[in-house]
């Protein structure tokens, strides 16, 4: 997204949430698991039912949706300062 596709998002939408979809696989639900277990699909396919679900649940109030998975599982030199300089809080 632009940062003009943002702003317009924020102020067609009135909120600046960004939802963050950091999927632990173990804390997907079991009826999520379940009906990809019994179709013979891979985990894969979960982690994408569950985001998905998500999406759609926030997607009147978020302005944005942003995968952090491999983020968090790299830590992108969170302990080099090099996160801070990438996503001020």
């Amino acid at each position: 997204m632009t940062y003009k596709q943002i702003y317009d998002q924020i102020l067609r939408k009135g909120s600046f949430l960004c939802v963050g979809l950091d999927t632990d696989m173990e804390k997907i639900p079991a009826c999520i698991k379940q009906a990809v277990f019994d179709d013979k699909l891979p985990e894969e396919e979960a982690m994408f039912l569950f985001n998905k679900a998500i999406i759609d649940a926030t997607v009147q109030y978020a302005v944005a949706t942003r995968s952090t998975r491999l983020f968090m599982k790299r830590k992108v030199g969170r302990e080099s300062g090099r996160w801070r300089r990438r996503f001020p809080i």
